[in-house]
Formats: C-alpha cells, structure tokens, sequence
C-alpha cells in the first residue's frame, strides 16, 4: 500500500503508523531558496573536497531505502537521521537548513547529493522540492532488510536487490561506479572492472585469487565486487552491462543520472501510479528557470534501464 499519498477519493481513512504519515508543506511558508543552498552546498564541497563523497554517500543511502515492492521508504522525511554512518554529513547539512530553515533536510540532502555528483563530473540533473522532515525518525523502525538464503549466487542476490528498488539491471549497474572519495566521475571503473576480470580469466595469468582484483578496486566505496570475487562478472548480463559502460563513457552518465534521479525520487507519490516530480525541475541556478522536462518520470515509466554500490548497502544483509 505505501504512503497514504498513494491513495485516492474523498474516503481516504487516516494515515496508519505503518505508513509512516509526515508533515505537509505548508502552504502559507515562504518558498525555500534552493539557488542559494545549491551555492552553500557547492562552497561547503570547495571548502573540503571530501565532503562530495560524504554528501553523495548520504543521499545515496537516503534513497536506497526505498522498497517498491511495498513502496516503503526513500528520502522523503530525511529518516536517514538515524543512520549514524552518516552522522557526520548529516551535522554538516544541518548547518545549511539551520541557515535556510524554510528548506527541509530531506530536501537539502537530496539537493547535497546532486550538487556533489554533478560536481564530480555527473551530467545536469533535474531537482523536485516539495520534501517534509519526519518528526519521529524513528517511524521506519518496523521496515525490516532482506536476507538472503546463502545458497542463492551473488548475482541473483544482486538482481533481486535491484528490483526490489524497482531499478532495471543497467541502472543498479550505473549505480556502482559512484565516485569515492574525490574522485572525479568517469567510466575507469568499469574499464578496471573489464581489465580484472580478463586477467583472472586468462589461461596464462600468474593471478589464481582476487587478490589483484582487490587491489584495483579494494579503496572504492562500491567494494562488493572485493568480497563477491568475480562472481558477479560472471554472470552474462552483468559483465555486458559493465562492458557497455566501460567501451561508453557517455553510456554510462546518462543512465547513472536516469538511475540517480528515480531513486531520489521514487517515493513523491500523486496517487497509485503517478509521481509528483514527474516532469518537475525546481531550480537551483540562477540561469535556470522553472521548466518541465522529461529527466523526472513517474517510477512506473523511468524503469527503462545497484550492483557494487547497491549491494554494499545491503551487504551486511547477505548470508
């Protein structure tokens, strides 16, 4: 069922704990200044460069929540509050709504997120305001994580993580070349990814564990495939997918960004099928008017398209 925003009609029943009901916004209240957060956003990056990734990590987590088998969680209500592994960036954007207090947290970590990963190299994304704080954060208690039979293979634990955020496989794929650190953001990933899993499968290799493997990408943040081994690689749509992206730079911005948008925005629900952000850039330049575009789409339409960095979400969760 999900949020009481799913449904429709004039017999709407109260909205039931396990929806986790949130604040409306209030209409009277002045509009938030998203041009100028977006600037305090990009001066907190340039001030620290470390704080791109943090920002990027939170917002990512914020989202990654979001169950559309049930259509439970998401960032909608900034619950990410009482995730203590990203207490840190959540203080840091505290200090911007303490400075813009019309601005919800929510919106301002989905808000961080953007500015951090178009900074890092991401192409232009749109951005949906709208977003409430919860006054009980502790409200998503109820929402419990998979855990997944052992005998099931990396790759179907993978796919069924995937799905269950209602991203297709190229997106959830995308997902995993999220930069770290300060990194900037290209497609090297998938070309080490390529590389490590040529050498590992070359007869002549001297290589008979995952220890280069590891040290390829053993300091990235989306470090499933270190403890996965190459399983994953293994798996036919999956190692097309990465290959796609590391022959395409292109190929792969623009699906990290179609990826990226859905999940921070998969939970503005306008009734069962339909999203509020559907065709909805709020803006955040100031040479950017207020349009419509075709980057938001409702979730049932962007599925069109997190393997490594959806999984090191879920990772504590796989038996």
């Amino acid at each position: 069922m999900g949020p009481v925003t799913r449904c429709l009609g004039d017999n709407i029943p109260p909205a039931q704990a396990f929806q986790t009901p949130l604040p409306k916004v209030d209409a009277n209240s002045a509009a938030p200044d998203f041009i100028a957060i977006r600037e305090a956003i990009q001066e907190i990056i340039e001030g620290d460069a470390s704080n791109r990734a943090a920002f990027i990590d939170v917002a990512y987590k914020c989202g990654s929540t979001f169950r559309e088998t049930d259509y439970q969680g998401g960032c909608n209500g900034a619950f990410i509050r009482s995730d203590d592994s990203v207490s840190d960036a959540i203080e840091t954007l505290t200090s911007v709504k303490d400075d813009f207090p019309e601005a919800s947290l929510a919106d301002i970590i989905v808000l961080a997120g953007q500015v951090a990963l178009e900074d890092a190299g991401g192409n232009a994304m749109a951005f949906c305001g709208g977003r409430t704080d919860a006054d009980d954060i502790s409200g998503r208690d109820h929402i419990k994580p998979v855990i997944y039979d052992s005998r099931l293979s990396a790759a179907e634990k993978a796919k069924d993580a995937m799905s269950i955020l209602g991203l297709t496989t190229r997106q959830g794929v995308a997902l995993a070349g999220l930069p770290s650190g300060t990194d900037e953001l290209d497609n090297s990933y998938f070309i080490e990814l390529m590389e490590a899993y040529d050498a590992k499968n070359d007869p002549v290799t001297t290589v008979l564990d995952n220890s280069f493997f590891e040290g390829i990408i053993g300091t990235k943040r989306t470090s499933l495939f270190a403890s996965a081994g190459l399983e994953l690689l293994n798996d036919d749509e999956f190692r097309s997918i990465v290959s796609l992206y590391a022959a395409n730079e292109d190929e792969f911005l623009s699906e990290l960004a179609s990826a990226w948008t859905y999940l921070m925005n998969a939970d503005r629900f306008d009734g069962p099928r339909g999203n509020v952000c559907s065709g909805i850039n709020t803006p955040t330049l100031a040479s950017e008017p207020e349009t419509k575009t075709a980057s938001v789409e409702s979730s049932s339409i962007m599925k069109s398209s997190v393997l490594a960095s959806l999984m090191i979400a879920l990772g504590v969760l796989i038996l």
